[in-house]
C-alpha cells in the first residue's frame, strides 16, 4: 500500500494499492499511521523512518510521540532499532550493545539496571542532559521512568 500526497514520488508500480491522502496539514507518516490505526493495527515496524533528511527524522519522532498512547511503533535502520519506552521496559540478549536514552523533551524518575552508567531516579532533558552511548553490561537490562517521554536506541552491534 502507498499513501500520501505524492509530492515526492514520481512512479508507483501498477500492482500496488494507492490510498491518496492529499491533506497537507499532516505528514505522510501521520496519514499512514491513521490508516493503520483505523484498520486495527496496534504494533507497527517502521523501516526507512529515519529518512534521508534530518527534518523528516525529527518530524517522525514527533509523530511517534503523538501516537504513543494508541500505537507501539518501532523504527529500524541499518544500525539498530529505536522506540518510545513504556514506563517499565525489559530487554534480553543485549550484552555489549550500545543503549542510548533520549528524552523527548524530558523524562523524570529514570532508573536503569544492567547498564555501565546506571541511573537512579534521575531526570533527562533534551538540551540539558541526555543518555547517549551507554553500554549493556548484562545480557538483560531494565529501564523504568515515572513521567515524560523517553526514546531508547539499541544498536545492532555488540562491542
Amino acid at each position: 500500500m502507498v499513501t500520501g500526497d505524492f509530492d515526492s514520488i514520481e512512479h508507483i508500480p501498477e500492482n500496488i494499492k494507492v490510498i491518496p491522502t492529499p491533506d497537507q496539514n499532516f505528514t505522510d507518516f501521520h496519514k499512514a499511521l491513521q490508516i493503520l490505526h483505523v484498520r486495527s493495527f496496534l504494533e507497527i515496524d517502521i523501516y526507512g523512518g529515519t529518512g534521508k533528511e534530518q527534518d523528516h527524522f525529527l518530524g517522525n519522532l514527533s509523530t511517534a510521540l503523538e501516537w504513543k498512547k494508541k500505537l507501539k511503533l518501532t523504527f529500524f535502520d541499518d544500525f539498530g532499532k529505536f522506540f518510545l519506552l513504556d514506563k517499565i521496559f525489559k530487554e534480553k540478549n543485549v550484552l555489549n550493545q550500545t543503549i542510548s536514552l533520549i528524552p523527548f523533551p524530558s523524562a523524570h524518575g529514570i532508573s536503569t539496571k544492567g547498564l555501565r552508567y546506571p541511573l537512579n531516579k534521575e531526570t533527562l532533558v533534551l538540551g540539558q542532559r541526555i543518555g547517549t552511548r551507554n553500554k549493556a553490561v548484562l545480557h538483560n537490562i531494565s529501564i523504568s521512568y515515572e513521567k515524560g517521554a523517553l526514546f531508547i536506541f539499541i544498536s545492532n552491534e555488540k562491542t
